[in-house]
């Protein structure tokens, strides 16, 4: 049995195979990015500060040398 695309006629197996591939793949990132928004905001609620820590007074200076 041939298995054919409606709108690829061009398309094989290995095409469709391929998309499903990739598909998946924006699924599988599109979830992880939801959990992390809910982990973040959950945090937030809880008082977490997020982000890189305030520099140390003498941090500044020494890039401005460098």
């Amino acid at each position: 049995m041939e298995f054919v695309a409606v709108h690829m006629l061009e398309a094989n197996r290995l095409t469709i195979h391929v998309l499903a591939a990739v598909v998946e793949h924006e699924h599988e990132h599109e979830m992880i990015s939801q959990r992390t928004k809910i982990v973040l905001k959950a945090a937030k609620a809880r008082g977490m500060k997020l982000g890189s820590p305030e520099p140390k007074k003498g941090a500044a200076i020494r890039t401005q040398v460098i």
